[in-house]
């Protein structure tokens, strides 16, 4: 008797496609680091 294998490839790459950061690696040279502050008067936004 052979043991049979089933692997379910869909889910993993699923995932990886989704949540996979290979675009944000080559983008990441020009985004620029950004802190946002709420207060009682609105937002604060900050670009460094």
């Amino acid at each position: 008797m052979t043991i049979i294998r089933r692997t379910n490839t869909w889910l993993p790459s699923v995932f990886n496609d989704f949540f996979g950061n290979e675009w944000v690696t080559n983008n990441n040279k020009s985004v620029p680091a950004i802190n946002i502050q709420q207060n009682e008067n609105g937002f604060t936004v900050e670009v460094a």
